[in-house]
């Protein structure tokens, strides 16, 4: 956390928080949160999820409210006071809940610009409406793009996007180390090495499942050739020295709300994006399950990922993978 935002600055931002969004202390979907998870370990023990009060129609004019904080330090505030909610929360946005209008409002104040136009979505029919979109705002050093998948003006899912070289270190909660110590031990994970195949070493895309909570992240590490076996240090400081335009230091995030039947399989589809051989052979790309691909459980991949200081490495066999 930032030790230059003044207390009294966050109360403020709180504030706001909740004049924009309607957030209260109640809870939605308890029940689900009441179940017993036996895979995941959240270390959280209070949720405290945003309920948006949709309005048919929005006012012509808006009075915009005038906070006196650049809107750069607006959005890394805003990140670091996620608290608000939890994830797949994600910037007082609840999924299934909150109104479109409202929050393109909100987003629009904080300096939000359009990053490409309504698409429609395929799965549209009928009377609803049913499109994405694209919101950017460029926090340095890294950019944020928040794209909504909107069914009659609810926010359905979103796709989160952080990209640039200073995102780990900039705002340590949204490192693959920090989610998985919010999010706990995954219920799976699936290794792709089919990505940036121009590269001169191995790169493999790793898409970490949270079924229970409607969460699939994917996440970029580089690996290095030994004889037959593929090595992959997730906290090798080098991993990324390969590319120079700073493409994998990018996270996306794809959230849903967790009471919705769609497969995150599918979720992950709506932007264009292919988990290979997840639930089927969707396309030719080869994927394997991590269990398949290395000696690593869950727990493993847990403790290797969540300990930045750990110098621990594991290995695939070449064999498995594509060689372009």
């Amino acid at each position: 956390m930032r030790k230059y935002i003044q207390k009294g600055v966050f109360l403020l931002i709180f504030a706001q928080l909740f004049m924009l969004f309607g957030c209260t202390n109640q809870k939605i979907n308890s029940s689900f949160y009441e179940q017993e998870i036996p895979t995941l370990t959240s270390t959280s023990t209070k949720t405290k999820t945003p309920i948006s009060t949709a309005s048919p129609e929005v006012p012509k004019t808006i009075t915009p409210m005038h906070i006196p904080l650049d809107r750069e330090k607006m959005v890394e505030a805003y990140l670091m006071l996620n608290d608000s909610c939890e994830l797949p929360c994600f910037f007082g946005i609840t999924p299934g809940t909150s109104n479109w209008e409202k929050v393109k409002i909100n987003l629009s104040e904080l300096g939000f610009e359009w990053g490409k136009p309504f698409d429609p979505y395929d799965g549209s029919d009928g009377n609803r409406k049913i499109y994405y979109t694209q919101m950017r705002s460029s926090v340095s050093p890294f950019i944020l793009v928040i794209s909504p998948l909107i069914d009659n003006d609810t926010i359905d899912a979103l796709l989160i996007q952080l990209a640039g070289s200073g995102v780990s270190e900039y705002i340590p909660e949204y490192s693959i180390p920090g989610l998985l110590k919010s999010l706990g031990i995954p219920s799976r994970v699936w290794m792709d090495s089919d990505y940036h195949t121009g590269l001169p070493r191995p790169v493999f895309a790793f898409w970490i499942f949270y079924d229970q909570l409607g969460i699939v992240l994917r996440y970029y590490v580089i690996g290095f050739l030994n004889n037959d076996a593929i090595i992959i240090c997730p906290n090798d400081p080098n991993r990324f020295e390969d590319d120079a335009k700073n493409k994998l230091y990018g996270l996306n995030m794809y959230v849903q709300s967790p009471e919705n039947i769609r497969l995150l399989e599918n979720l992950v589809n709506v932007w264009g994006e292919k988990i290979p051989n997840l639930p089927l052979p969707i396309n030719e790309i080869s994927g394997k399950s991590l269990e398949e691909a290395s000696e690593f459980t869950m727990k493993d991949f847990y403790n290797v990922f969540v300990d930045v200081s750990s110098p621990e490495c594991f290995e695939t066999p070449k064999g498995l993978w594509n060689e372009k």
